[in-house]
């Protein structure tokens, strides 16, 4: 019966479905045809002719593109936007540090092989290393120059390495000036504690291997007691000191000392103020300087904080885990990406990309050495939302 009604039927913009009983004055491309004509407008007189669809598949066209252009917008917002232009609570804000401002001469591990079990023990490959020997004793001290140390007992003159020659230092002191972790065998200097790039640190240390079979005893130093007189006789105490941290002057690459380079913590950042740990966010972001200094949080679809193992793949960071987020000290201290020595090169993981997007600079030279950072430009930034409650 509809094909007796039907008389003439073509499917272009602005055409008339000329039905006996109907006429349907339909326009198909006013949306997206080049030719498209706005002014197109019918009535429509239909006396019983179901032409649904028509206009179901206009209807279906029009959903999709929406969907589509809908979908293509979040993947875009998503990719760039930026957290710090975003309005926040007035208790709240967002603080921006470059990769390279990491905690400088605060955290030390005593000796390399410290820094190997460390590795191996926190790396997400890692697994369970045999212990190394236990920190039994520890003495730090600190160069000194310019006061009386007459005047001053815990500063002494003292021999440091193979020099044959005395040197004033000031003895600092246990919990006051730094904190020990006698077990993984490093220290962490106290925020009131600043080192000057002429001022060295060195050690005596002793330690129990009875727990570590795979490593041989580990001696920093020597002390001894001699006689001494002066007005009158007593006993003194001569020590030998190790060098823990030289002048920033005599190493400028690992190159130079690879007993020492690689004993400063380059993967810790603070302080960081956890008080409210509900509404803490962060994000770490690379600055593309070819492209108008953009700054992005992912490659491909996954967060730059998942690859550093700061935050799961929805970017929440693993607030909880202490080893990450020290409240102790309030540093937020990146876990190394995997077993290798570089492993705590933490922004030269090649999961970020090639070597052009990872930091290589700040693990290969000391900040110190300012010739080796001409026209650098950071990579890499880490903004953090911060609130009080």
């Amino acid at each position: 019966m509809a094909d007796k009604r039907l008389k003439r039927v073509r499917r272009e913009a602005g055409d008339v479905f000329q039905i006996e009983d109907a006429s349907i004055y339909i326009m198909e491309q006013p949306f997206f045809g080049d030719k498209a004509d706005p002014a197109v407008i019918s009535k429509v007189h239909d006396k019983g002719l179901r032409h649904e669809p028509v206009f179901t598949e206009l209807l279906m066209k029009l959903l999709w593109r929406f969907l589509w252009t809908a979908f293509i917008t979040s993947i875009i917002v998503s990719c760039v936007v930026d957290h710090s232009t975003l309005q926040v609570p007035s208790n709240c804000h967002w603080e921006t540090r470059s990769a390279r401002r990491f905690q400088k001469d605060r955290y030390f591990f005593l000796d390399n092989l410290y820094r190997r079990y460390y590795i191996r023990k926190y790396a997400p490959q890692g697994f369970s290393p045999a212990p190394p020997p236990e920190v039994t004793r520890l003495s730090v001290w600190r160069s000194f120059d310019g006061w009386n140390t007459e005047k001053k007992p815990h500063i002494k003159d003292v021999k440091v390495d193979t020099i044959d020659q005395l040197y004033a230092y000031e003895r600092l002191e246990r919990d006051k000036h730094y904190y020990l972790d006698d077990a993984e065998g490093w220290i962490r200097f106290n925020d009131s504690i600043s080192l000057l790039p002429q001022q060295q640190i060195a050690i005596f240390m002793r330690t129990d291997d009875s727990t570590a079979v795979a490593y041989s005893r580990l001696q920093k130093g020597s002390m001894k007691i001699v006689t001494r007189t002066d007005s009158l006789t007593f006993l003194d105490t001569v020590w030998t000191l190790w060098t823990l941290r030289p002048m920033a002057a005599h190493i400028v690459t690992a190159e130079d000392d690879t007993s020492r380079f690689n004993l400063m913590w380059r993967h810790a950042y603070g302080p960081i103020d956890f008080s409210d740990p509900a509404s803490f966010e962060l994000a770490v972001k690379r600055i593309n300087d070819d492209i108008n200094n953009e700054k992005v949080e992912q490659v491909g679809a996954t967060f730059f904080t998942e690859i550093l193992g700061i935050a799961d793949k929805n970017n929440k960071p693993y607030i909880t885990n202490a080893q990450i987020f020290n409240r102790q000290f309030n540093d937020l201290i990146f876990p190394p990406f995997d077993t290798s020595w570089a492993g705590l090169d933490v922004f030269n993981n090649p999961q970020l990309g090639d070597s052009t997007l990872r930091e290589v600079l700040i693990y290969r030279y000391s900040l110190d050495a300012s010739s080796k950072f001409i026209g650098y430009r950071p990579i890499y930034e880490i903004d953090i939302l911060t609130c009080r409650q």
